[in-house]
């Protein structure tokens, strides 16, 4: 695999380290749609798939007709659309994040016959300048480390990286044209989840089957285990302030949770009621959440007498009204609320669409994804706070 690399225009672009702070401003409380469909003329659909922090939006968008491929476009602030020129077009690139100074991470594909595909993931600059994550993580010579999971600030300015090895893994934290710089090895399984602009990494750790929310920041990892209701665990990422957050299947419901700063794990109660089960979320600023849940009454149905359990699994029709699937909402919560709220509530105009994603917020908690109009078409779309 050979990859164009500008290295002067890596370090120029923002991946040099800088001291940032956390301030957490407060959250909208209305948003407004706005269709980015019709930005990228004569497309049969389109999904926004990064955000940056100025607001510059990467949008995907597949051609009418069968087979078509998909091509990406980058929405400048003055609403513009431009082609996402790669360096090259012999291996197809999807990008992921769009960070610093229009950096984009992306997956990268080459296939070519006659040999297996070529899969990796690649930091490209403004000016086209490639690099190979693996190669941004240096190891020393001789090192028997194997990259599994690469992270990036939003501002493109702290990076970390988790390598597998024959005796465990490693946490590592990535500067360009310098060696790692190794944070700490463990034995048991790691999940990476995420960094921060102030360079704060957190993720998910098992060991002897328990599993444990962990946050590495100034030299120090805080880990706190999880209750032993909770069966599986994946991490989500981490916000400014050092909140990791994951969603957790367990025994009764299935909820987002968060490793505070305090070293607690708090469920985040998306929506008011019990048997809410959190079925995806995209982190924002200061740990506000958009996401989706559906409502079960199974937390209702447990805490029944074992012989009315009984009673009701025998009856199909009455136990669909205690422990099936009922509906499924989207909602938005911030830790400064007890509760989230509806998103419909929030967005209004969000009810006349259907099977909404959202895929990156970026710090100014403008949220993009895509959605069904309807007409059924598949759009871009973006949740802009409203103004007062």
């Amino acid at each position: 695999m050979i990859f164009k690399l500008s290295m002067t225009s890596m370090i120029a672009l923002g991946f040099c380290a800088q001291v940032a702070s956390a301030n957490c401003k407060a959250v909208p409380e209305r948003y407004d749609l706005v269709d980015l469909g019709d930005v990228v003329e004569g497309q049969a659909e389109s999904r926004a798939v990064a955000i940056d922090e100025r607001g510059r939006v990467i949008v995907r968008a597949v051609p009418p007709g069968l087979g078509q491929e998909a091509a990406e476009y980058m929405i400048e602030r003055n609403g513009k659309a431009k082609p996402v020129i790669n360096p090259d077009t012999l291996a197809q690139r999807k990008t992921s994040r769009l960070v610093g100074d229009r950096v984009r991470l992306t997956d990268y594909l080459l296939v070519q016959e006659g040999f297996l595909p070529a899969r990796a993931t690649t930091l490209i600059d403004r000016k086209g300048g490639e690099i190979d994550v693996a190669l941004y993580c240096s190891l020393p010579e001789g090192a028997e480390w194997e990259l599994d999971t690469f992270v990036i600030s939003d501002d493109g300015d702290q990076s970390a990286a988790l390598f597998s090895g024959p005796e465990g893994q490693m946490v590592a934290r990535c500067t360009l044209e310098e060696p790692v710089e190794i944070l700490f090895e463990t034995p048991d399984q790691i999940e990476l989840g995420g960094i921060n602009n102030q360079g704060a990494i957190g993720g998910v750790l098992v060991s002897d089957r328990e599993s444990f929310l962990w946050r590495w920041d100034k030299g120090q990892r805080v880990t706190a285990s999880l209750p032993e209701e909770l069966l599986h665990i994946e991490a989500k990422g981490i916000d400014e302030t050092g909140r990791v957050f994951a969603l957790a299947t367990g025994e009764v419901v299935n909820p987002a949770i968060y490793l505070d700063k305090q070293g607690d794990v708090v469920p985040a109660l998306v929506l008011p009621g019990d048997g809410w089960d959190v079925d995806w979320i995209s982190l924002g600023p200061c740990g506000s959440l958009f996401g989706q849940a559906t409502y079960t009454n199974f937390a209702t149905f447990v805490q029944l007498p074992v012989e009315e359990q009984y009673r009701l699994r025998q009856n199909f029709a009455e136990f669909w009204q205690y422990a099936l699937e009922r509906e499924t909402e989207l909602f938005y919560w911030s830790p400064d609320k007890s509760f989230g709220k509806f998103l419909g509530a929030v967005a209004p105009q969000t009810r006349d669409w259907s099977n909404i994603q959202i895929t990156d917020i970026n710090s100014d908690a403008i949220a993009i994804g895509y959605g069904s109009n309807e007409l059924g078409e598949m759009r871009a779309i973006k949740l802009v706070p409203a103004k007062d």
